[in-house]
């Protein structure tokens, strides 16, 4: 009998300050992506027919094969944490 345990790959991580009105491209990712906004900012997470103000401090979790993109706080700079694991 085996109790092992399967634990994520983790494939990058990163803490980036993007500058105001920054866009990142639409894009799909291969791993899963996790994302911490500390500060609530006027920054809108896109995905598929749906829109998210990041307003408030939050996490975003996307999965695999899944198209989004993120317009950043046309006003000012946002920081943001992720992570992307397998």
């Amino acid at each position: 009998m085996s109790d092992s345990i399967v634990l994520p790959e983790l494939v990058l991580t990163g803490d980036f300050v993007v500058k105001a009105g920054w866009v990142l491209s639409p894009r799909t990712l291969n791993e899963y992506e996790l994302i911490y906004f500390p500060n609530g900012t006027e920054s809108v997470y896109e995905v598929g027919d749906n829109a998210y103000l990041l307003d408030r401090p939050g996490f975003v979790v996307t999965r695999p094969g899944i198209r989004h993109t993120c317009r950043f706080d046309p006003e000012r700079s946002t920081r943001h944490l992720f992570v992307r694991f397998t």
